[in-house]
């Protein structure tokens, strides 16, 4: 689908908006995982059937989990670009981990078993680690997409999300070990790469975006951890 909205010729564009979509849900994913710290076991379930849907649940109006998106979206990264296969076993993990938990809090709830919390609250947290982890596996990715504006727009634009869940100054580090040089020149791959598809006013309107974006100029390789 992804590829037929695309030129066979324009893999850079194709490879773009794949990038674009596995950060979008990779977000989500995030974000819905910082709530299981506070949620009640039935809505701890919820969120966890929101992010990897019940294989067995045949329901054709059941909408996709985030984890069964992201392995679309990788797979067509892969179809189109031949980078990223790295990722489609990270996805198997996340799937495994995710099965875990939500199998446990599912026997609980149908049967009034006694289940260990505490087991639950370590099974949850192996899944925040791994997702951690995915975005390490991703960064590789984002290096060889340096020439898609909307990846670099897309990390932009996710920024403050992405800090939040993976610790402040995550993207602008990531950006420091693309751009050493400084902001400026990000701005400038933006501009440059928008303009060549007829958005030339494309970074004014999104001004807002750039704002407190700054990072040190340095000649030596910063490094990103996790």
């Amino acid at each position: 689908m992804i590829a037929l909205q695309f030129p066979q010729s324009d893999t850079r564009a194709a490879k773009g908006l794949c990038i674009e979509f596995i950060l979008h849900e990779f977000a989500k994913a995030l974000t819905m995982t910082e709530k299981l710290a506070s949620a009640s076991p039935a809505d701890t379930l919820a969120i966890l059937e929101k992010m990897f849907r019940d294989s067995l649940n045949t329901d054709i109006l059941q909408e996709a989990g985030i984890i069964d998106k992201l392995c679309f979206y990788c797979e067509a990264l892969v179809q189109n670009s031949k980078i990223g296969e790295h990722l489609l076993d990270a996805i198997d993990e996340l799937r495994n981990i995710t099965s875990k938990p939500r199998a446990a809090l599912a026997r609980q709830l149908r049967s009034a078993a006694d289940c260990s919390s505490h087991s639950i609250y370590d099974l949850l947290q192996i899944l925040t680690q791994s997702l951690r982890a995915f975005f390490s596996l991703l960064i590789p990715v984002l290096q060889t997409c340096l020439e898609c504006e909307t990846t670099l727009f897309t990390l932009l634009e996710l920024r403050k999300t992405l800090n939040r869940h993976l610790g402040e100054k995550t993207v602008e580090t990531l950006f420091q070990q693309f751009f050493p040089e400084g902001p400026h020149l990000l701005r400038q791959a933006l501009t440059n790469g928008y303009s060549r598809r007829g958005f030339s006013d494309f970074c004014q309107r999104h001004e807002v975006l750039f704002e407190g974006l700054v990072w040190p100029l340095s000649k030596e390789p910063c490094d990103l951890k996790l």
